[in-house]
């Protein structure tokens, strides 16, 4: 499958990210929040046509920071890097582009 192929939204693979507030600094409290708001606006066109992304503040550290699924269901990261081989990606480069982004999203989001 090519990366334009458009999938409907009961078989894109939703990704779940928790972003630690302690990547923001160290009043990343105050800004956890917002930055998890501002995250979803950013990547709402990031590989959209099949994947879906939430943020959400990583208060828990037993949580996994990354968590995936097809329509509510949970998928382990080898079924996750079995969807992503469809196109061409492996878990492994797709999780670092979304570290990469995160990154360079941090710097926006406190330059704005």
């Amino acid at each position: 499958m090519k990366d334009a192929t458009i999938i409907s939204n009961e078989k894109k693979l939703s990704v779940l990210y928790r972003v630690e507030p302690g990547c923001l600094g160290p009043d990343g409290m105050n800004y956890i929040k917002d930055f998890c708001e501002y995250a979803c606006d950013k990547f709402m066109n990031h590989h959209d046509s099949y994947v879906s992304y939430e943020f959400t503040p990583r208060f828990d550290k037993s949580l996994a920071e990354m968590e995936y699924s097809i329509n509510q269901k949970r998928l382990n990261t080898e079924k996750a890097g079995q969807y992503m081989s469809l196109f061409a990606q492996t878990l492994t480069s797709f999780e670092d582009d979304i570290e990469e982004q995160i990154t360079s999203l941090i710097d926006t989001f406190f330059k704005r």
